[in-house]
């Protein structure tokens, strides 16, 4: 099992007709995930996360914000050339259903699903440890 913190800040910006739309989703996101086999080095995880959301949007220059706890779900894969290696390529996907910012009661929906494509991970001090067991 794996747990990790991530922090990550995503924005869009779209015009049409006479208005002018701006979103910036700030997370401060805590994972905990599970390895769910080993196939040759593919390693798939499914797991959930806790996260702090600061929701923004401008909409024709009137701003609306909100900051907002968060449950979601996340998965995906890791490439591992050895069990124990200092670093590895990872893919998560991440949903936080229903997250959305109320704006005169409306809701603008965040709760897209995020798709991290082809991350390189490396374990700081992992080698290191490793070292003291190599002699």
């Amino acid at each position: 099992m794996n747990i990790g913190i991530s922090y990550r800040t995503m924005g869009d910006q779209l015009t049409a007709f006479d208005t002018k739309l701006q979103m910036r989703r700030h997370s401060f996101m805590l994972e905990a995930y599970k390895n769910i086999f080993n196939y040759l080095g593919f390693v798939p995880y499914v797991g959930i996360t806790a996260s702090a959301e600061n929701l923004r949007a401008d909409i024709n220059g009137v701003e609306y914000e909100e900051t907002k706890a968060a449950l979601g779900i996340i998965a995906g894969w890791d490439i591992r050339v050895t069990k124990t290696g200092t670093s590895l390529l990872r893919t998560n996907l991440r949903w936080s259903p229903n997250l959305h910012l109320d704006i005169e009661g409306d809701k603008m929906m965040f709760d897209h699903l995020e798709f991290n494509f082809i991350q390189y991970v490396h374990f700081i001090g992992r080698g290191k440890t490793y070292e003291k067991y190599r002699k």
